[in-house]
């Protein structure tokens, strides 16, 4: 039953204790004046900011490596890996037709602008120096000095 009489008597310190802290919090706002050292140094630091253009360029310290790691960061060259020479696939071999059967078959001249002259030829014949590795629907696909590659049918 005690504790229920001194509850108000609580509350009512509490309640003064934060009051008395506010209205002291408030006059000492109230009469605060910066000091002059203080408001100088920020008024130069915005006058600074003003006059001073804006830089595209990266800070020196970045330019010299030492921006992430305090020091220069070693300067490391490697070699260029070697460039292998690419070959393009040439092939003389013209196909003029697909003869489609148990085994396919492709009729092969060696001139485009001439076709009197070709040979009926499967897979694994040569001609012309090109071997005829395999022979598909719309394509052959053919194997001589300059590598492997595709030799369309000319339509």
């Amino acid at each position: 039953m005690q504790v229920l009489k001194k509850q108000p008597f609580l509350i009512l310190i509490a309640a003064v204790g934060i009051f008395g802290w506010g209205l002291m919090t408030w006059f000492n706002a109230q009469r605060y004046q910066p000091s002059l050292e203080t408001t100088s140094q920020i008024k130069q630091n915005l006058d600074k900011s003003i006059t001073t253009q804006p830089s595209n360029r990266p800070p020196q310290t970045f330019l010299e490596g030492k921006m992430f790691f305090g020091k220069q960061a070693p300067i490391v060259f490697e070699s260029p890996k070697p460039v292998l020479p690419v070959i393009q696939f040439v092939s003389k071999l013209v196909v003029w037709g697909i003869i489609s059967g148990s085994e396919n078959r492709a009729v092969v001249g060696l001139d485009p602008k001439e076709n009197t002259t070709t040979w009926v030829l499967k897979a694994g014949d040569q001609l012309g120096g090109e071997k005829i590795v395999k022979i598909n629907s719309d394509f052959i696909v053919v194997k001589n000095e300059t590598g492997v590659g595709k030799v369309n049918m000319i339509e």
